[in-house]
């Protein structure tokens, strides 16, 4: 295309790039259901209580003497019933 001035004018539009490049894969999940199910999908192992590691260390001593006074309550409480 020309100008009035005599100087060519390249005209680009956006459709014109789009066939120039392929666009890149962004994501997929094919067979990653048939791989983690080959061998199951196990659930996390589950503790009867959880850990005190990390927690108060007020907190935790405190625990460990209500755990023993609940201990001596029960057995004092078994030990009336059985006599």
């Amino acid at each position: 295309m020309k100008s009035r001035f005599g100087v060519s004018i390249i005209v680009v539009t956006p459709q014109d790039h789009v066939d120039a490049m392929a666009k890149s894969k962004n994501h997929t999940n094919h067979n990653q259901t048939r791989k983690a199910h080959r061998n199951g999908i196990r659930r996390p192992q589950t503790n009867r209580s959880r850990s005190s590691r990390g927690v108060d260390p007020k907190f935790r001593k405190n625990s460990l003497h209500a755990l023993n006074g609940s201990r001596k309550a029960r057995a004092e409480q078994k030990a009336s019933t059985t006599s």
